[in-house]
């Protein structure tokens, strides 16, 4: 299995500290997230000889509520609901406390309810777009982990769930990674208009009848007011990706899940930032005069369930994405003696 750290075990020292600083966050997302779909190639078919969702911490989406126990026999969904609920507690045991076994140094009872963890079934973004534009691009990609050997379908199918017969779960399952990509050309509609697009080919592997799909929203056109005083008309847009997917059972879960998801969007015109005025005209002098120090600070986009990055070329963007590991610059500061 291909680990994080092998990426730069034949690589020449780094030549600066933006360079190694670089190379760990590198590294860390590697870790925590998983394969990017433009800088790990290395990774893209990895194998892993444990469930995905134990190996990295986030990055992925489970399916959404209303399809997690709609296919599930009413005895089935009541057994998987109560298997749900003791691995949100195991999981989460002591966490809040920072000592296991839900007990702190100060005496708490270890009796206490420990908060349940919940994994997004969504991320989405939210961008402004100049009044006409017509559409814009959304890439969507993804990993599907599959277990070899193969699962017989009466083992994790919950509609065939006692069906399996003799069948028993195969030993020493490995889970094989398949890269997934979709670009889908997102015509936007006048007015106040909500639709979703179903992502071809993105069912669950092994089976068929789910998907992932993207849910979006188009607002009217506004005005919207620019520091030098002048306004512009935009349309304010969200693409939300909502796994669909039904669920499987418990123990092969992660054969529903989409993992190391990322959302980008494209617009051929170029996004219109958005600008904060709150405190423009604030009583408070510090509010002012911190508006005045980071009023060329431009944002395209709004993140939901995710943080996002952009690029921006000579004031202008034309690309968004959604990002689980945000970062920042901080410019050095040097005194001047």
């Amino acid at each position: 299995m291909t680990t994080a750290r092998d990426t730069y075990a034949d690589l020449p020292a780094p030549k600066d500290a933006h360079e190694v600083r670089g190379r760990l966050v590198h590294l860390l997302r590697r870790d925590l997230i998983g394969p990017h779909p433009d800088h790990d190639a290395d990774l893209a078919r990895e194998v892993l000889d444990r469930s995905p969702s134990s190996h990295y911490l986030t990055g992925y989406l489970a399916p959404h509520k209303d399809a997690e126990t709609a296919a599930l026999p009413p005895d089935v969904a009541r057994m998987e609901r109560a298997g749900a609920d003791l691995d949100r507690d195991d999981a989460t045991e002591g966490l809040e406390d920072g000592v296991a076994g839900g007990q702190s140094d100060e005496g708490a009872d270890p009796a206490e309810t420990p908060r349940r963890s919940f994994v997004p079934s969504s991320i989405g973004l939210t961008v402004m777009v100049p009044e006409g534009t017509a559409s814009i691009t959304a890439r969507v990609t993804w990993g599907d982990y599959r277990p070899e050997p193969p699962l017989a379908e009466g083992l994790f199918l919950p509609e065939r769930a006692g069906e399996g017969g003799t069948e028993k779960a195969p030993s020493g399952i490995t889970w094989h990674r398949k890269p997934r990509e979709e670009t889908i050309e997102i015509e936007l509609r006048e007015g106040d208009a909500e639709w979703t697009m179903a992502l071809p080919g993105s069912s669950t592997p092994g089976r068929s009848g789910d998907r992932l799909e993207l849910a979006i929203r188009a607002r009217p056109v506004r005005k919207v007011d620019q520091r030098d005083g002048t306004s512009m008309r935009v349309r304010i847009v969200s693409v939300f990706l909502v796994n669909r997917r039904l669920a499987v059972l418990r123990r092969y879960r992660d054969l529903a899940n989409a993992h190391q998801v990322r959302v980008e969007l494209a617009c051929e015109f170029g996004f219109a930032p958005t600008l904060d005025h709150s405190v423009r005209d604030d009583a408070e002098f510090d509010e002012r005069l911190a508006d005045l120090h980071y009023r060329d600070v431009r944002n395209y986009a709004v993140g939901h369930n995710t943080s996002v990055d952009w690029d921006e070329v000579d004031g202008r963007c034309a690309r968004v994405w959604s990002e689980p590991l945000p970062k920042a610059s901080v410019p050095a500061l040097k005194a001047d003696i």
